[in-house]
């Protein structure tokens, strides 16, 4: 049974005393991480900063969760799409230098299947904006580490991570923030020591969610039980219980008292003590990927990316479907292989490479239950879709 939800709780994390804030940090080689209730907390509380009268424009790509567009309009600031180049999933470089000018006050970069190259040349073309910020969404790729001691290439003034429990490592509720400079480290910081403890019940509805999907999601449960209802939600469209798989898509009105939270006590239990760990886990997620890159890679129906030449950790592999996708995803279900179908919303319609991927992308499950027996499967099903057409 194929499917992409698998939570690891690890209970000897209890047990040991490190907690969140010294793994990181050691990890990183950095202390200049903050941590928030939630990952979309520290977007918040840098726009907060950054946004002022004179410059109050942020430039992103559509494809990102919707309440990141609502943060965004709270922390009020205007905003500025600009479409994704589908070969690096990264703004498109021609439209980026067209959209700057004096207002610009943010260029948020979301991280999906990011080109290192391309990484490069959005930093070569700001540097002559001095007063431009970058920000760097990194929630679903904790574990992006380089030798010289930045948290990406593009080595840029803020980078958010979430901890959300649908992430490979979680504290159920959570996020951290790094920063670049000192002075913005420090007064962020003072911020920081502000906020108000996180709602318990916040929490504890959290903490049932994580356990109910974890409970569903087993071998047992999916087999006999849960394809049956995925099948069905997937492909009737089903809005209301896509709420249910799909639950950042559709999110309720977010106000100020969400983001001013402090990081749940709770949280480190559940995140991995030893960086041993974290790095075993990157490296084998990389090396599941690259498994599916060799098998699918002579498939003309898809559109690969090499995982030598991503900024990701790989937290699933990408392949975009370029023929058929509806009927090849139909296909999976009938197979009890459940794929998660994007990691984001596109949030512009008239954005044409955005709307393209969020129409035609599929994840591949990259998590510590698949084994390379089960890529082999998902493979060879794919593969043998399009040989029977």
């Amino acid at each position: 049974m194929i499917n992409r939800f698998y939570f690891k709780f690890d209970l000897s994390n209890i047990f040991k005393k490190n907690n969140l804030f010294k793994i990181i940090t050691s990890y990183y080689n950095s202390s200049n991480f903050l941590f928030y209730s939630l990952g979309r907390s520290c977007l918040y509380h840098v726009l907060k900063k950054e946004i002022t009268g004179r410059k109050n424009e942020v430039i992103l790509s559509p494809v990102t969760l919707p309440v990141i567009i609502k943060i965004i309009k709270l922390s009020g600031a205007k905003i500025k799409y600009i479409d994704i180049d589908i070969l690096t999933g990264l703004p498109e470089l021609n439209e980026l230098k067209k959209k700057i000018n004096s207002k610009t006050a943010i260029i948020l970069i979301t991280h999906l299947y990011s080109n290192k190259k391309t990484l490069n040349k959005i930093s070569n073309i700001i540097k002559k904006y001095k007063e431009i910020k970058i920000i760097e969404d990194l929630a679903i790729n904790f574990g992006v580490k380089f030798s010289n001691k930045q948290i990406t290439n593009l080595n840029s003034n803020y980078s958010f991570f979430s901890f959300n429990y649908m992430k490979n490592f979680h504290t159920i509720l959570g996020g951290a923030l790094y920063v670049k400079f000192k002075k913005d480290f420090d007064y962020l910081k003072i911020r920081n020591n502000k906020l108000k403890k996180l709602n318990n019940i916040i929490l504890l509805k959290s903490f049932i969610k994580f356990t109910i999907i974890n409970i569903l999601f087993n071998n047992f449960f999916y087999k006999y039980m849960s394809s049956f209802f995925i099948k069905k939600i997937e492909l009737n469209k089903s809005n209301s219980l896509k709420k249910v798989i799909y639950p950042g898509f559709y999110n309720k009105k977010i106000t100020e008292n969400h983001l001013n939270c402090k990081f749940n006590d709770l949280g480190n239990f559940f995140f991995p003590k030893e960086k041993s760990y974290i790095k075993r886990d990157v490296k084998l997620r990389i090396k599941k990927s690259n498994i599916y890159f060799n098998h699918l890679n002579k498939n003309t129906n898809l559109i690969l990316f090499n995982p030598k030449n991503i900024e990701s950790i790989n937290l699933e592999f990408l392949i975009i479907v370029k023929k058929d996708f509806k009927k090849l995803y139909a296909y999976l279900l009938d197979k009890k292989i459940y794929l998660r179908r994007h990691w984001y919303k596109n949030n512009n319609t008239k954005m044409k490479h955005s709307n393209y991927l969020s129409d035609n992308a599929l994840l591949l499950p990259t998590h510590y239950k698949i084994t390379k027996t089960d890529i082999l499967y998902v493979s060879n099903v794919i593969n043998s879709f399009y040989d029977k057409l």
